[in-house]
Order: C-alpha cells, then sequence, then structure tokens
C-alpha cells in the first residue's frame, strides 16, 4: 500500500519531531540533576606551621572534588596526629583527632585548634575549635602542678572531639546568615601549646622547647574566634 504525505502531514512531522527530543533532553536533564552528587573527598596535607612573613609549604595538587585539610603542627612537637572519621556527613561533628604523646616526659596541658579559615565571623576573623587536654591554668609553664592534675603519659593516646558548646554556637551563626561560608572546604589544625609540667614545653612563639621562661596567653599565628 502506498502512502502518500500531503504538506499538512509533513508539517506535522516537522513540528513532532523537534518537540519530541526537546521533552528527551529535558527528561535526561531532570534525571542528572535528581542524581546524587559525588560525595567530596577529605585530604589530609602536612604543610607545617604557618609563620608570619613565610609561606607555609603547598599541598599537593588536588582533584577538585577534594577538601582540604592542612596539619600545620611543627615536625619537632613530639605527638603523632591522626586525623579520624572523615566520611560521615557532618564534618565538624564527626571529625576525631587522635593524638600520641611520643615525648620521653608526660604532657600535662596540650592545646590544639581547628581552623576554618574560609569561614569567616560577623567581625571577619576565621572561625575556630579550640582542642584542650588538661588543666586551663597549666597554659602559662611557670604554674606549679596539682595532685588532681592527670598526665598524658609517654606512648598513650587522647582522642580530641570539637566541644559541643562551640558546635552549637557556630550552627546558630550559620542559621543566622552571619557566616560568610556556610560549607566547610578548607581546614587547618594548628599548634598552640603544649605543657610537660616541669616549666618546659613547646608554644607557638617557636615551635621548639622553652625551658624556665615566662608565657602568657600563646600566641596565634592568626586571628582566630575561639570561643562561639
Amino acid at each position: 500500500m502506498k502512502v502518500r504525505f500531503t504538506s499538512v502531514t509533513l508539517g506535522v512531522l516537522f513540528i513532532a519531531i523537534p518537540l519530541g527530543l526537546l521533552c528527551v533532553t529535558k527528561f535526561v536533564s531532570s534525571m542528572a540533576q535528581e542524581a546524587p552528587q559525588e560525595k567530596r573527598n577529605w585530604k589530609v596535607k602536612k604543610v607545617g606551621p604557618r609563620r608570619m612573613g613565610i609561606k607555609a609549604k603547598e599541598p599537593d595538587s588536588t582533584n577538585e572534588s577534594d577538601k582540604i585539610i592542612e596539619d600545620q603542627i611543627p615536625p619537632r612537637v613530639p605527638i603523632d596526629v591522626e586525623i579520624k572519621n572523615l566520611k560521615g556527613d557532618s564534618f565538624l561533628r564527626d571529625v576525631e583527632i587522635k593524638v600520641t604523646n611520643t615525648a620521653k616526659k608526660p604532657i600535662y596541658f596540650l592545646e590544639l585548634s581547628i581552623v576554618l579559615p574560609d569561614n569567616l565571623s560577623p567581625a571577619g576573623y576565621p572561625i575556630g575549635f579550640p582542642l584542650r587536654y588538661g588543666r586551663p591554668e597549666l597554659i602559662k609553664f611557670e604554674n606549679p602542678l596539682e595532685p588532681d592534675d592527670v598526665p598524658l603519659l609517654p606512648g598513650d593516646s587522647f582522642m580530641f572531639k570539637i566541644p559541643e558548646r562551640n558546635l552549637e554556637g557556630f550552627e546558630r551563626l550559620v542559621a543566622k546568615g552571619k557566616i560568610t561560608q556556610a560549607e566547610v572546604k578548607r581546614v587547618y589544625l594548628v599548634f598552640v601549646q603544649l605543657n610537660f609540667g616541669d616549666k618546659t614545653g613547646f608554644s607557638t612563639t617557636s615551635g621548639s622547647p622553652e625551658p624556665n621562661r615566662p608565657h602568657g596567653q600563646p600566641l596565634l599565628l592568626f586571628p582566630i574566634l575561639q570561643n562561639i
């Protein structure tokens, strides 16, 4: 049987074909948008301490989908650091910092800080979360030990997590839109202070032992907002 195409039939075909292709394109596009996006991976890079006027070692080239944790702890500080639990949905709530005392002496006070350099406070400073082991008064080397002070013995480990009160403060600022960038994409792990309890230790002033030297509050390498 012969099929005859009239001008009307051809016109309908010319309209229907592009419309069909357009519908298919929109369907594929909508499916791509609804598909779950690839989860970004956290990469830990040991870059050493950042000092005023001295640029830290640049991290190795990474994939654009990676998120970066810069371990800026000076290599001379006698602790071994392992950053754990990086596959959770909430980095700040899930991350754990395992610290092992590799010195030959007990550690009575240790302070590190997790800093978010791209997440600025309303005052314009990077957000920081203090991680402390030991009695806060021992941030001063000259302060004496007390019977209740429990040291981290050589070879022993301690697991740090961000304190809940700090997390809640950060989340309130995010909810109010007062943080410049809500998503955490870059993190610094910073060393602040270590006290052996015998008036010696390490501090951010030099990253070297500082025996018999009075110290006040630690000198941070950049201003941070610690207690949100």
